[in-house]
């Protein structure tokens, strides 16, 4: 197939007239030419602010680069999704409306893709700006520009499909889900990735991800959304082990880690009360049933993920006593030759200490069985610690 552009650049537009101008120069002043290459489909999405205006205006200046469509407010999804009827770009990338990516990316991303035809996308790193600096939590991945193997390494998942750059003929019969508002580009990618069981990272250049120091980036509010606890457990997570099983025969490693990542914050926050107790109960029973999926070497994996919730992810998933599958060696505790936590990790899990009537009292979460524990006082008087379960 012929295409005009290198690169089309779909970007959903909603009430971000203090961002847009931003986005927009970021496309513009990439170093593989604008003018020569690069296709913008901005859709507004029913803005209610001056954004039409900053499209427009970028429209009438760059009329061979630039398309503006507009449609009544239906969500990032049903956006995406026109904008993907006027892609003449040979990649593509959903870029959102407040972020922007190095200059130099696309250029990048074109030259991968290009000598790399066993992959369908590439990733960058995503590094968060405004109001805070850090990368994504899932940036150790990102250790050189290379494939990665999903059956090889399949705990370097992805989840997003803003700062990945798409081979556009692989899109063909997808699109987003326009009923999920929160996962709906995890689903996408995913059903991309298990075509080639692979995809390609780019370490050496990065995507910057605003989150907003007003925090109204869709990062930081998914956990008062109500579609998180509901939808996106029935249209994303079930779907992918769904397709995981009918493709490959079973929930393979690659969408374990993803659950997994995606519990993982689940069960180390307070249930919001977005959803009613009968909701709640279904929402636990739904966790349960997708840790019943996930292999104890996945649950043990997790990074930023402490003892005691570990040692919790395992009492739902199996309902034993998991305390006696530990052996302790040297360097901490193990459960089938897989590190469970340091020495370290375990006794500093503490979570509340506090002094009454000369008692001082530490209460946390320790699982070493048949040990006894000491203090020192200044340095002085080693004395034994009363334990109390």
């Amino acid at each position: 197939m012929k295409y005009k552009y290198k690169l089309s650049v779909v970007i959903p537009v909603y009430n971000v007239e203090k961002y847009l101008d931003e986005t927009l120069k970021s496309v513009i002043n990439q170093t593989i030419n604008f003018k020569k290459n690069i296709q913008v489909i901005l859709i507004n999405d029913g803005s209610k602010d001056n954004s039409e205006k900053i499209c427009l205006k970028y429209q009438r200046k760059y009329p061979e680069n630039i398309e503006y469509y507009f449609k009544e407010n239906a969500g990032v999804s049903a956006a995406r999704n026109e904008g993907m009827k006027h892609i003449k770009g040979k990649y593509v990338n959903f870029l959102d409306s407040d972020d922007k990516f190095d200059l130099n990316a696309y250029e990048k991303a074109y030259n991968t893709l290009e000598n790399n035809p066993d992959i369908d996308l590439v990733a960058f790193r995503l590094k968060y700006f405004e109001a805070s600096k850090e990368y994504h939590w899932l940036d150790y991945k990102f250790d050189a520009d290379r494939t990665i193997d999903i059956m090889l390494e399949p705990q370097n998942i992805l989840l997003h499909i803003n700062s990945s750059i798409i081979r556009t003929e692989a899109l063909e019969g997808l699109k987003f889900d326009e009923r999920l508002k929160i996962s709906e580009d995890t689903k996408l990618l995913y059903e991309i990735i298990f075509k080639k069981q692979k995809y390609g990272i780019i370490s050496s250049s990065k995507y910057n991800y605003r989150k907003r120091k007003d925090e109204t980036s869709a990062i930081q509010n998914s956990r008062q959304n109500k579609e998180w606890y509901t939808k996106t457990f029935k249209y994303c997570h079930d779907f992918l082990i769904e397709t995981s099983k009918n493709k490959f025969g079973k929930v393979i490693k690659y969408v374990q880690h993803f659950l997994m990542y995606d519990i993982k914050w689940r069960i180390q926050s307070v249930i919001s009360g977005v959803i009613n107790e009968e909701e709640k109960k279904t929402y636990v029973n739904k966790i349960k049933e997708y840790l019943e999926n996930i292999d104890y070497d996945v649950i043990l994996f997790q990074q930023n993920m402490n003892s005691y919730y570990k040692m919790l992810a395992l009492k739902i998933k199996s309902g034993e006593n998991i305390e006696e599958l530990l052996e302790y060696k040297n360097d901490g505790a193990y459960i089938e030759n897989i590190l469970f936590s340091t020495y370290e990790q375990i006794v500093n899990n503490i979570e509340i200490s506090y002094i009454r009537k000369n008692i001082l009292t530490i209460e946390g979460n320790i699982f070493l069985n048949n040990y006894d524990f000491y203090y020192k006082i200044n340095g002085r008087d080693r004395k034994k610690i009363e334990t109390y379960v």
